[in-house]
């Protein structure tokens, strides 16, 4: 076994010498050079950033998307309401019970909209978000609708 005299010191820094710490102010005050290239790019990916976290997020207000159509309510026993846009030959379907509404000559309020009528169609704008599935995959589920 050696001794401790024998064994070589680890670093080559003498004790009567302290060991000097990095002046931060000064390399704080360097210069920093940034091409314009790399100023774009940063810019573009904050903003692709901020875009998705906007979109995503699932906390605040949601902007829904709208459609004008005619409004059918097909029964009473599950409130199924259809929503067809000649337009774009877009349809939507929902459960009128669950939606909130408005009209002009009765103010608003949550449940089945007052306008809709069984087998009859009624023209109606309606606000729809889309939602995720937990298996995969999403679908539109409609929130509110006005009688026109």
């Amino acid at each position: 076994m050696r001794s401790r005299d024998e064994i070589a010191p680890l670093t080559h820094t003498s004790a009567s010498r302290p060991l000097r710490r990095p002046d931060l102010r000064r390399q704080l005050r360097k210069p920093v050079r940034v091409s314009v290239a790399g100023l774009l790019w940063l810019g573009a990916i904050s903003g692709g950033i901020g875009f998705s976290l906007g979109h995503v997020n699932p906390y605040g207000d949601k902007r829904m998307q709208l459609m004008e159509g005619q409004a059918r309510l097909h029964n009473k026993q599950n409130w199924l309401t259809s929503v067809d846009d000649p337009e774009s030959s877009q349809q939507l379907a929902f459960h009128a019970e669950s939606v909130h509404w408005s009209a002009a000559s009765l103010g608003s309020g949550e449940g089945v909209p007052p306008c809709l009528v069984v087998g009859r169609d009624v023209p109606v704008e309606v606000g729809y978000t889309w939602f995720a599935l937990p298996g995969g995959g999403s679908r539109q589920m409609v929130v509110w609708v006005r009688c026109l």
